[in-house]
């Protein structure tokens, strides 16, 4: 799972980790413009994640804690970016 451009296609460059592997110096540049699926994963225990089964969707935190997924979409913009999916509680 990562967070991804949207555009012309619903899953388009530049993708996003939901977390971050090894240099974050590697991740990608946002710019002004971009519109942005971002994808993050809460654990509330040690964090590290692994797929469950064999279907290579499934995922499950090692310390089998409880987590979850959550996506928002993002427009960048020159000074200052905004929530497209914000909604009023």
């Amino acid at each position: 799972m990562t967070g991804h451009g949207v555009g012309r296609i619903l899953h388009e460059e530049p993708m996003i980790p939901e977390y971050v592997r090894g240099d974050i110096a590697k991740t990608p540049l946002l710019a002004s413009g971009m519109t942005l699926a971002i994808e993050v994963i809460y654990a509330m225990g040690q964090g590290s994640i692994c797929y469950k089964s064999d279907d290579g969707w499934t995922l499950e935190s090692k310390d089998r804690s409880l987590t979850a997924t959550f996506e928002h979409t993002i427009a960048i913009g020159d000074i200052k970016s905004e929530v497209l999916t914000k909604r009023e509680i």
